[in-house]
């Protein structure tokens, strides 16, 4: 027998995979099971066969939600961008049309021509848009760049890089 611990962020992980994969709705002691499986070299279980329980649906819909906006943002399938355009005809346009042409969607776009602390004519914007994963967050960067943005991509740590810059 052997005794095992995995984080919030794994726990995480196997409630969005099991909702996502399975169509199963289990609470964070349900899913640690799965967790545990997925985390590399955790356990040894090489030509054994596994039986995990999953149990326990009393989870609250608001933590749900919250664990698969956190999950999709982990995954890289969503993802906020932030750059700066010349306050000018067209230039959102440019801007949206490349960001169409490597098959992002805009979820949400926040525009701000009024601030302050801007160079004149500079527009900041900032916009979270539903990507594939990782490789593709890093096409439309690269892309921008190329473009002549100065992009970022802001992005809220996990748990688990909060835990390691304490």
């Amino acid at each position: 027998d052997q005794l095992v611990t995995v984080d919030d962020e794994e726990t995480m992980s196997a409630i969005l995979l099991l909702l996502e994969r399975c169509k199963l709705q289990v609470e964070g002691a349900g899913a640690v099971g799965v967790a545990a499986l997925l985390h590399p070299g955790l356990l040894n279980l090489a030509g054994k066969e596994v039986v995990i329980v999953l149990s326990g649906g009393n989870i609250d819909m608001n933590a749900v939600g919250g664990f698969i906006g956190h999950g999709l943002v982990e995954q890289g399938r969503i993802t906020t961008l932030r750059t700066f355009i010349v306050d000018q005809a067209g230039e959102l346009k440019r801007l949206l049309t490349i960001i169409a042409e490597l098959d992002a969607n805009v979820r949400e776009m926040n525009y701000f021509p009024t601030m302050q602390s801007l160079p004149f004519q500079q527009v900041e914007v900032t916009l979270t848009l539903d990507t594939r994963d990782a490789q593709h967050v890093e096409q439309l960067l690269i892309a921008m760049k190329e473009h002549g943005y100065a992009v970022t991509n802001v992005r809220v740590s996990s748990i688990r890089e909060r835990r390691e810059i304490q």
